[in-house]
């Protein structure tokens, strides 16, 4: 659980007043709720419209787990009480959760312990959606491989290795009849704002260490190390992938890794996670290094998510956005996935915000959104007050007085013409002509400014302005 969802937490705990041990969100009838598990009771809570139900644990008789619908699950209760129906896009794990919290309110009442009634089968609906299977059958000659709820294809002569000590599958497969070895490698999932600036060489450290740690030998060379890129979504993925490939060569094998980043997982998409998929073979069986990577590729094109997840969560999305919490890459991925949500009501209400009095970057910006100075979207005020403005065109033209070879501004009073030119006859501003009946002029695109502007106003976010050439 993310910052973020943390502070989500808090707020239900405080309306439900009571401690919640966990929460998911979930969707009944395909409106989107949360789920919370406190100590006594499960309930269902939604913020707007405002909605809330308590269901006591001591109700419940037993969980069902949808087997033909990876999201589906139902909760039936005693003394004739209707079931409860619900989608979840992690259902594993909202189910362990469920019974770790029925079993110890089943001790806290009886003294006793009782196992928790959990089944596989089919749940009571009334028409079941149509799901993607087409998109998740593998294709002629080929197998579907799952690890830790990912996917992928690959060749059918690959066989899995047995099961691990706990009874999980350990990911490695072995081709038949030769010392062809495919690991799939899942790591656990990591907070995105642990990343920093050099995540693309982190990527590249990760995948060169995995490689290197598939092989005993101290002479190898690196053939390839360079960025990929995926080229399939089988599921409509909402999520950021990344990929970085590793091609090693030692006197005895070849040494395939491709890393794959999956960030911004949704719903939350605070969130993300590191899957490698390494492929180990004789050198003497392949004719060329580009022949050995083109299988693994094809591998990694149809990596996928068991469970897609339609959507990201507009309250937490809300919450870090009206703070700030995101850095420059969060806003832009999800401004230009989906609009951001409304920002809230500026603290100042019905009066009007006092002028700025610092010179910074963003006073500036805020102060010309206030009191605009000029049509021309490429002045830039020199003074945050209300009042007369005095801009100055930017254009590197126009910050040459003429006849001096020191570059400075000189303040220049807007141009009034249908076209207005700067300093020089030469340089002409891109700008369309004023127009009493056109828009606002637009804002360098920029996620930062565009939330501080919004939230300065009210109003929705500003379209990314992009300058014509000249």
């Amino acid at each position: 659980m993310g910052d973020s969802a943390r502070f989500v937490l808090k707020g239900i705990e405080g309306m439900l007043q009571t401690e919640v041990k966990y929460f998911s969100m979930v969707r009944q009838d395909g409106e989107r709720m949360y789920i919370c598990l406190g100590k006594r009771a499960l309930f269902l809570l939604d913020f707007e419209p405002p909605f809330q139900e308590q269901y006591y644990y001591a109700w419940i008789t037993q969980v069902i787990i949808d087997a033909e619908n990876l999201l589906l699950f139902q909760v039936d209760f005693a003394e004739g009480r209707p079931s409860l129906i619900l989608e979840s896009f992690e259902r594993e794990k909202l189910c362990e959760e469920l019974a770790i919290c029925w079993k110890a309110d089943f001790m806290f009442r009886k003294w006793t312990w009782q196992t928790f009634a959990l089944k596989r089968g089919l749940c009571d609906v009334v028409k079941r959606e149509r799901t993607a299977s087409e998109f998740t059958t593998p294709p002629d000659k080929m197998q579907r491989m799952e690890m830790k709820g990912y996917m992928m294809f690959a060749d059918e002569a690959f066989r899995a290795d047995p099961p691990g000590p706990d009874g999980q599958p350990t990911g490695c497969y072995r081709l038949t009849g030769r010392d062809t070895e495919l690991k799939f490698i899942v790591e656990k999932p990591q907070a995105v704002a642990q990343l920093g600036r050099r995540e693309k060489d982190l990527l590249r450290l990760a995948a060169e260490r995995v490689a290197r740690g598939m092989s005993a030998d101290s002479e190898m060379m690196v053939l390839r190390s360079e960025q990929y890129h995926k080229r399939m979504n089988l599921m409509g993925d909402l999520a950021s992938f990344a990929c970085w490939t590793v091609h090693l060569r030692t006197p005895q094998m070849d040494v395939g890794v491709i890393a794959t980043r999956r960030k911004y997982i949704p719903p939350v998409g605070d969130q993300y996670q590191d899957i490698f998929v390494v492929q180990t073979d004789d050198v003497e069986t392949r004719e060329s290094p580009e022949q050995f990577m083109q299988g693994l590729e094809r591998q990694v094109d149809t990596l996928s998510p068991l469970v897609r997840v339609p959507f990201y969560d507009d309250t937490i999305t809300r919450i870090k956005a009206d703070a700030l919490l995101y850095d420059e890459d969060s806003f832009s991925w999800f401004q230009v996935l989906r609009p951001l949500p409304p920002p809230r009501p500026p603290p100042h209400l019905g009066s009007p915000p006092r002028p700025p009095t610092t010179h910074t970057h963003h006073t500036l910006l805020l102060s010309r959104l206030r009191h605009p100075a000029s049509t021309c979207r490429h002045a830039l005020p020199l003074s945050p007050r209300p009042g007369p403005r005095v801009v100055v065109c930017p254009l590197p033209v126009c910050r040459r007085r003429r006849g001096s070879s020191r570059a400075t501004r000189t303040p220049r009073a807007p141009s009034t013409r249908a076209s207005p030119t700067c300093c020089s006859a030469r340089a002409r501003c891109p700008c369309p002509p004023p127009d009493s009946s056109s828009p606002p002029p637009l804002l360098p695109f920029s996620p930062l400014h565009a939330v501080l502007s919004a939230w300065w106003h009210g109003t929705p976010l500003p379209a990314p302005c992009r300058p014509t050439s000249t």
